[in-house]
């Protein structure tokens, strides 16, 4: 088992990454729209499992969820509490 965790900023750029093997080396992240965000990485023998979390404040708490997941890409969406899209910081894992 491996995995791939990263931290990405509102704008879509990469602020932190890393994993237990080299597959985290070919990561994108594109900011397509308002809280919409397209993640592609090399294609993997099997489809991960992921969890995504928005970075917030106390007082501006935010979500964030994947959209579809397969083995080379999965969108990432980041919303207010009130399911409002919104540009964001986010994190996540993948383990596979």
């Amino acid at each position: 088992m491996a995995n791939i965790f990263a931290n990405v900023g509102a704008g879509g750029g990469v602020q932190t990454v890393g994993g237990s093997g080299s597959e985290y080396k070919s990561l994108k992240i594109l900011h397509e729209g308002k809280g919409t965000y397209n993640v592609s990485w090399s294609k993997l023998s099997v489809v991960p499992s992921v969890i995504v979390g928005a970075q917030s404040a106390k007082d501006d708490p935010r979500a964030g969820s994947y959209g579809y997941l397969t083995k080379d890409s999965m969108y990432v969406y980041t919303k207010t509490q009130g399911g409002d899209l919104i540009d964001s910081d986010f994190s996540f894992v993948m383990h596979f």
